[in-house]
């Protein structure tokens, strides 16, 4: 679909109340950045990434002395079932909600942080400063590991976290998930899928999923194929989007305005199956000036397009 017409769906669905607060502000980043994120366009190939890091990584300070990071965490047996936990260095005196952010990278790659940047550490301090706790965590990969490792790392990742997290002043029944691009995938696949839940609750009241992928359905790439399969008549069982009927929890849907279109279309198809399933709709937000990356690695500076909107959802839940 011609972004025209991804346009015109989302003010289509906004006229008539389905998109509450999906047409938002306009970014605060410098104008030479908004200048070569619209020159790139609703792209995302490996110019578009090298972009946004090397235009977003002098936006952010560096991480100080109020910031306790602990890293490398074991969380379950492979090599990349890593963590970090960064959290206030005065641990709370009552514990606070807990933000576990799962990486993006096309299922194939990526990790939770990235050398020489302050990404994706920079997601677990905006936590952090908020007087929060964040953890970030790194996944098995597809070829090697397809359907539905990644869910499982997901719930292998909340299990230690509903284990340990309390020694860093976080509610271990107060468990926010957020993801962007391959991570939101994988939140919304354990979420959707009860057959991945943890044993006696897990202690998740809400998620926040930025720029992801719910239907494979939808759209066959070979990213896709390399974590659900050759098989495209499996598709539809080990799609979240069909499944999201299981789990009933406050949801915030996210996507940029120069994302490709595949992931602005899936993330308004979630929110109008929400809308359905509930008989009322889930916060949205469009990110006006922001690409597939810059959306992920604006939060935390002084571009506060999404930021308040991210702490008023997550301090409202229960």
């Amino acid at each position: 679909m011609k972004r025209a017409k991804v346009a015109t769906l989302i003010i289509g669905l906004a006229s008539v109340g389905l998109v509450g607060s999906a047409v938002a502000q306009l970014s605060a980043i410098p104008p030479e950045v908004t200048a070569k994120v619209r020159a790139l366009g609703p792209v995302l190939n490996d110019e578009t990434r090298s972009s946004a890091r090397s235009l977003s990584t002098p936006l952010h300070a560096t991480l100080g002395p109020e910031i306790l990071v602990k890293t490398d965490f074991a969380y379950g047996p492979d090599e990349r079932h890593q963590l970090d936990v960064l959290a206030p260095a005065h641990k709370p005196s009552t514990p606070v909600p807990v933000v576990v952010f799962v990486h993006g990278g096309m299922y194939v790659r990526g990790d939770k942080t990235v050398p020489g940047t302050p990404f994706f550490q920079h997601i677990g301090a905006f936590w952090a400063r908020n007087s929060m706790v964040g953890v970030n965590i790194t996944y098995r990969l597809a070829p090697k590991h397809q359907w539905p490792d990644g869910a499982q790392d997901v719930g292998a990742a909340v299990k230690w976290v509903r284990d340990n997290i309390g020694a860093y002043g976080g509610d271990p029944n107060r468990i926010v998930l957020m993801g962007h691009s391959a991570g939101a995938s994988h939140i919304a696949g354990y979420l959707f899928h009860k057959h991945l839940w943890l044993s006696g609750g897990d202690g998740i009241v809400g998620a926040i999923l930025l720029s992801g992928g719910y239907d494979p359905t939808s759209r066959q790439t070979d990213a896709r194929r390399a974590y659900y399969g050759e098989d495209q008549s499996l598709y539809a069982e080990r799609s979240p989007l069909k499944h999201i009927e299981a789990r009933v929890v406050p949801i915030f849907i996210a996507f940029a305005e120069y994302d490709p279109p595949r992931y602005q279309l899936e993330a308004i198809s979630l929110f109008k199956a929400i809308c359905e399933r509930d008989n009322r709709c889930p916060p949205m937000k469009q990110l006006l000036g922001h690409n597939h990356m810059t959306a992920i690695y604006h939060i935390g500076t002084n571009d506060e397009l999404i930021s308040a909107d991210l702490l008023a959802f997550v301090c409202g839940l229960k």
